[in-house]
């Protein structure tokens, strides 16, 4: 099992930190997780002027992280398909898989926040309607600069003629083409589109995380069966949830309660939540949240191995933990969990 690191640029703590410091802060933590063997690291994408949010275009953050790693592969955690321009975002991916030599993995979501939408000029009702058209349009875009054809869409939201990719595409960009989600019947749609998929068990504080996961994985492998891509291998999927396991359980009781009540209470998802003071312990019995003392989540660890998880994308930072405690958390991780 492989793990990877995700970041969602949330404020590190240290309140006195510009924006370039915010920047370098995560480069260093890209480089650190390159150094202990993590697989990949991911960066969201968030337009609020808010300081859960300081990533307007991950893309950029990622050129200059491939100037400073050579071996972890670098990808857009998500990037948001609702409103981002179809072929403005398939040339940056071709660039950026250019500059990685091949690292790049290309993350897609729809986003979830009305405010974001309506500050593009979207109707949030019509979010679904224009994330599946420009996600159709990107693959399309791909399958056509490789067949040197052209695409033309003629829709009430989009109408483009004779449409290409300006730069060359890597044939293999296609297989590290990812979708995100939280919910198990966008699985199956997923795998339909033989994308690859990127499932967070963390965010709708599940009864039973385990069964969740087994739902969505049943509803990929269907949707894939029906993808033009059926005969090709399965895709590596990546699980993101909560990652920070710290010395012990009293030290993780002390520094974790806190920081995840925050970060739940500002994502503001459209979830069912409970007191702010039972998320800890939620996560805590949680098997597929990789919290607490270095025995739990070792324990933690060798279940989901047991599961068959591949790739456990983690959010080992969940906004206001110091810089330096994420760094000795993902060193625990490497070293005395995996």
């Amino acid at each position: 099992m492989k793990f990877s690191l995700f970041h969602p640029m949330v404020h590190y703590g240290e309140d006195t930190l510009n924006i370039a410091e915010l920047y370098e802060q995560s480069l260093v933590l890209t480089e650190y997780a390159e150094k202990l063997g993590f697989d990949s690291v991911f960066y969201n994408e968030g337009h609020k002027n808010h300081p859960n949010f300081r990533l307007p275009n991950p893309r950029i953050l990622i050129g200059s992280a491939a100037q400073r790693t050579s071996t972890i592969k670098l990808g857009t955690g998500l990037t948001i398909t609702t409103y981002n321009d179809p072929k403005l975002v398939i040339e940056d991916a071709a660039m950026l898989d250019a500059l990685t030599n091949g690292r790049f993995v290309f993350g897609l979501g729809s986003g979830f926040d009305p405010n974001e939408l309506i500050q593009f000029g979207i109707n949030p009702k019509h979010r679904s309607m224009y994330s599946q058209l420009n996600e159709s349009i990107i693959l399309a875009l791909m399958k056509a600069k490789l067949t040197g054809e052209t695409v033309s869409v003629k829709s009430e939201f989009r109408n483009t003629q004779n449409t290409e990719v300006s730069i060359p595409i890597d044939p293999s960009l296609r297989s590290r083409v990812y979708k995100g989600t939280i919910y198990a019947e966008s699985c199956l749609e997923i795998g339909k589109q033989g994308m690859g998929l990127m499932l967070s068990v963390s965010d709708l504080l599940l009864d039973d995380s385990i069964a969740f996961y087994n739902e969505c994985m049943k509803n990929y492998r269907v949707g894939w069966s029906q993808s033009e891509l059926k005969n090709e291998p399965l895709p590596e999927v990546y699980t993101m949830t909560i990652v920070h396991p710290m010395e012990d359980e009293d030290a993780a009781s002390k520094l974790l309660p806190d920081y995840i009540a925050r970060y739940k209470a500002k994502i503001d998802k459209p979830t069912t939540l409970p007191p702010c003071g039972n998320f800890y312990q939620h996560y805590l019995k949680d098997p597929m949240v990789l919290i607490g003392g270095i025995d739990r989540v070792k324990a933690k660890v060798q279940v989901m191995q047991q599961m068959g998880v591949q790739n456990v994308l983690g959010i080992m930072n969940t906004g206001g933990i110091p810089h330096n405690d994420v760094m000795k958390s993902m060193t625990l991780l490497s070293q005395e969990c995996i």
